[in-house]
């Protein structure tokens, strides 16, 4: 029982790692984006 629940544990770690990452990278991308956008409203701007 205790070697399942370790796997379970292990697992769930694994899980929350790959959603953390996926996290991440999605906040990194809205932030290229709305970079890019403040960058050629200033370029508009000018």
């Amino acid at each position: 029982m205790r070697s399942q629940a370790n796997f379970r544990n292990e697992y769930t770690n694994r899980d929350c790692d790959k959603l953390t990452m996926v996290t991440s990278n999605v906040t990194m991308r809205q932030m290229t984006l709305v970079t890019e956008r403040t960058e050629n409203k200033d370029s508009l701007t000018n």
